[in-house]
Formats: C-alpha cells, structure tokens, sequence
C-alpha cells in the first residue's frame, strides 16, 4: 500500500509540498522496535519473568533538503527537542492520516549523510524520553477515519504512557511562563491546573501578586 511520511521538527523546517504538510520534512522511510527481555525463571502465573523494557532509537531517512543542515547541526549541540511528530497519509487525493508517532524529550542521537549517485541520502537516530502512538482506523463504506486505538510507553519512568499524560506533560511545559493573573480572571482553568502546580517547579504560581 502506497504512503506519504512526513516528519515535524520544532524550529527545523523542511520542504513538504503538500497542503497539509507544508514546511514538513518529507521522508523515505523509518523504524523503531522492542526489547522485552525475559528470564527462564517461572513467574507466579507459569510463563517466563520479564524485566525493564528496551526500545531501540527512532531511526528515519530522508534526501538531502533544507532541514539537513539544521539537523546535522542539532546533533552535534545536543539540543533538546520538546516533540517530534510523525504521520502517515495514505496516497490519492484526500490523503487521509492513518498513523502518528509522537517523541517527546528528543535528541538527535545520530545523523548519517551518504552519496555515490543521484540525490544525497541521510540517516537520522532520534533518542526519546516518550512515545505515542495513534492508529486511524478507516470506513469501509466512503474511506474517511473511523475511531482510534492507541499505545505509548514511558522510557524515562518505564510504563505506559497515554494521551492523558501527553495532555498533562503539555499544561505542565506552558505553565512555567504562566502569569498568575490569568488564573485569577479563568477560574476554571485555575481549578483544571491546581492539582498540578508544585511550589518547587513553579514557584511563581505558588505565592500571589498585589499589583494589577
């Protein structure tokens, strides 16, 4: 089945001519996997023990474009990447998105850059702190999206990782530029928040202001 791959970067644009993608990077192709190591000690239930998951980089490739020098670039300052986001779109005209990974707390871990004939070809490693991925499920009857399922895991803390915490991790990150006055004119965003807010991370939410 025929695909189109698109890659967002935070500040590293690429040249995606497609409508929906515009300034995405557009790749060739990409991989990811698993490691569950296991122990032939019997668990409670019978079967083999296992121990703490592995998961290998997120490994894509691409042709040389816009984003190559800025990538070649992040990788070699380290530089932290809050999110990146990939998507599948099944090819024909109304390109419907069937696949997204989502990385969070990324680094570029390895960039490779070959040529011996036609368009240069690079190799990028992403290292991430968490994954999300979404399955679209597609209708039969006229083809457009049908539902979700979805699945993520937690490298940092080693466990499952949904959209609830991907929604949490977000309101966390945009409250540290916070102004407390937004909160004393949005008393329900105070009250979705509150449980969220720690003096030690966020100590300029935990005490109040006398000017306005």
């Amino acid at each position: 089945m025929a695909f189109d791959a698109f890659i967002q970067i935070a500040d590293i644009p690429g040249e995606a001519l497609d409508e929906k993608y515009s300034k995405w990077i557009e790749i060739t192709g990409y991989n990811f996997g698993v490691n569950q190591s296991t122990s032939a000690t019997a668990s409670s239930s019978g079967g083999a023990s296992s121990g703490r998951t592995t998961m290998t980089n997120f490994t894509f490739t691409k042709y040389l474009d816009s984003a190559s020098c800025k990538l070649m670039e992040a990788s070699c300052a380290g530089q932290h990447l809050k999110e990146v986001k990939l998507v599948l779109c099944r090819a024909g005209t109304d390109k419907l998105k069937y696949y997204e990974v989502v990385l969070e707390e990324v680094i570029i871990a390895d960039y490779t850059q070959s040529a011996s004939a036609g368009i240069p070809i690079e190799i990028v490693q992403l290292n991430y702190g968490r994954i999300k991925t979404t399955y679209t499920l597609q209708k039969r009857v006229d083809g457009t999206a049908g539902g979700n399922v979805t699945g993520g895991w937690d490298r940092i803390n080693n466990k499952k990782y949904s959209w609830h915490d991907h929604g949490r991790s977000t309101i966390l990150h945009q409250l540290q530029n916070t102004d407390l006055r937004f909160f004393e004119r949005q008393p329900c965003a105070a009250k979705e928040c509150q449980s969220q807010i720690r003096r030690p991370q966020f100590p300029h939410l935990g005490r109040r202001r006398t000017g306005r």
